[in-house]
């Protein structure tokens, strides 16, 4: 029920008015290297995370807003009556670290590790390539009972699950934003870990500054 909106939105906030925000956007995402546009697959993967995080959470350099708070707070893009009820789903999204249980035709269960809560996705637009030894970074939004999943998924490798769960239970306890900022780290890490695909994960994913990369 969300994706026409969401859709409108991106349009809207990567349109040529935007552009140089983009392209700074996309340097604080990906960094110096950049997306890899040599691979279809992994490049649209990628890009729906980078817009995920660019419509969700990031602000906008001059507003001090991420687009979709701009959109309801100031307008920057008209919506009719029932897309302004959608915006205030789309502001209570859960945003974490998540460990998939199980799938049920369409219906996925997944099980929030930070707030040790378990949501049903319902209808899930993706349905293949859940698996119980990778913990996956995602947004649900809230559908009444239910839970819609936004396509930004990112999948930490299951080499990595062990120190991700450590990481976990160090901000369990913590605010929001200790939170986020693992979210975000580990986010970075998956990403380092695409552009070295000839390093160890363990050194990659690792707090150690002599072994990081």
């Amino acid at each position: 029920m969300y994706q026409e909106l969401l859709d409108k939105i991106v349009s809207h906030f990567t349109g040529d008015k935007f552009s140089n925000e983009i392209a700074q956007a996309k340097g604080e995402f990906f960094g110096p290297t950049g997306a890899e546009e040599d691979d279809s697959h992994q490049f649209d993967h990628k890009m729906s995370q980078f817009l995920d995080w660019y419509i969700f959470d990031r602000d906008l350099s001059d507003l001090g807003l991420t687009p979709v708070e701009s959109v309801k707070e100031l307008g920057t893009l008209k919506v009719d009556e029932s897309d302004r009820e959608k915006l205030k789903y789309l502001l209570k999204r859960r945003h974490s670290l998540f460990e998939f249980i199980k799938i049920k035709g369409s219906d996925i269960t997944v099980k929030d590790l930070i707030a040790r809560k378990k949501f049903i996705i319902k209808n899930s637009p993706i349905t293949v390539g859940f698996s119980r030894d990778e913990i996956f970074e995602a947004r649900l939004i809230p559908d009444g009972k239910y839970y819609s999943l936004t396509t930004g998924i990112c999948f930490h490798p299951s080499e990595a699950k062990k120190f991700v769960l450590k990481e976990i239970k160090k901000i369990k306890k913590l605010g929001e934003p200790e939170q986020k900022a693992l979210i975000e780290r580990l986010s970075k890490m998956r990403l380092k870990f695409d552009q070295y695909k000839h390093i160890k994960c363990d050194y990659i994913y690792t707090n150690d500054e002599k072994l990081r990369i």
